[in-house]
């Protein structure tokens, strides 16, 4: 009888002696590597601005050489936001009680928008050139972050219901352009080029933000991304209405006469003329973002 009780005791001294362990565990969004690790997967969803100034440029261009002449017209439509749909998986140790230090890893896309250039030649002849550039792009952020818990609002003294941060790091960008440009004119067939134009580049970025404590394992985040990137060698295979396939670069050419520079392209095998340069497709700017996140 007194071994059983010994083993009863035994028992519940066990029990007892864990039980404030698990529970800091619980408490602390921890995974099961322990109290100083956590780990955290977040799909986002956010608004990013765009920089396309080399595309603004050519279609007032081509406004500009319209002006005062009856017989032609020109006007362009472009934008400077996008949709960023994205999704993360974040790693962070405790340095202290309401400091942590962490890295993530994420998967951005983009999904742009499309920029359209009208240009009549001749009225009379109804001689029209229209151009059109749908813009995408991805990025693979890796940012290295730190967190700091903010007290009183209501959990316990190891856990934060409101977390600040900050971060910084590289990011892999790529985007693609789909060309569109059709000629028509009365009388005459259609003349085209399409394809697909495509550069990537590595940039950098800065974050900061906020995270609320939703639930045990549950928290809703807020952050503001800078990003720095530009893009200035968008090339591949565009196909032309008589069939044949050439590699091509979107270029900006200056004209010698005005200085003013339009959207074209050139045979990519090619140098650029003295008065050509790549265009630039500029991804800096900033990124506003809402997240949930999943603590395991």
């Amino acid at each position: 009888m007194m071994k059983r009780y010994s083993s009863a005791i035994g028992i519940g001294l066990l029990l007892s002696s864990i039980s404030p362990a698990m529970a800091v565990q619980r408490g602390g969004f921890l995974s099961s590597w322990g109290e100083n690790w956590r780990i955290a997967v977040e799909p986002s969803l956010g608004m990013a601005f765009f920089n396309i100034k080399d595309f603004k440029t050519s279609g007032q261009t081509a406004v500009a050489d319209a002006q005062g002449d009856p017989d032609q017209a020109a006007s362009f439509d472009e934008f400077g936001t996008s949709f960023l749909l994205g999704a993360s998986l974040r790693l962070e140790h405790a340095l202290h009680t309401g400091h942590w230090v962490g890295l993530g890893v994420g998967y951005n896309r983009f999904l742009g928008g499309t920029y359209e250039q009208s240009e009549t030649r001749s009225i009379a002849t109804n001689n029209v050139r229209n151009l059109s550039l749908d813009v995408s792009a991805r990025a693979i952020p890796v940012t290295f972050y730190y967190k700091i818990g903010i007290e009183g609002l209501g959990m316990n003294k190891r856990d934060r219901s409101l977390e600040a941060y900050i971060g910084a790091g590289p990011s892999f960008y790529s985007a693609t352009v789909d060309y569109d440009e059709t000629e028509t004119e009365t009388a005459q067939p259609t003349r085209f080029e399409r394809g697909e134009l495509k550069d990537s580049t590595i940039g950098a970025h800065i974050v900061a933000g906020a995270e609320c404590r939703l639930a045990d394992r549950w928290g809703i985040a807020f952050d503001i991304v800078r990003a720095f990137a530009k893009l200035d060698d968008l090339a591949g295979p565009l196909t032309d209405d008589a069939g044949t396939t050439v590699n091509r670069r979107l270029i900006m050419d200056r004209d010698a006469g005005s200085g003013l520079e339009s959207l074209d392209v050139r045979n990519s095998n090619l140098p650029l003329a003295a008065n050509q340069r790549g265009t630039e497709l500029s991804l800096s700017g900033f990124q506003i973002n809402l997240r949930a996140r999943y603590y395991f």
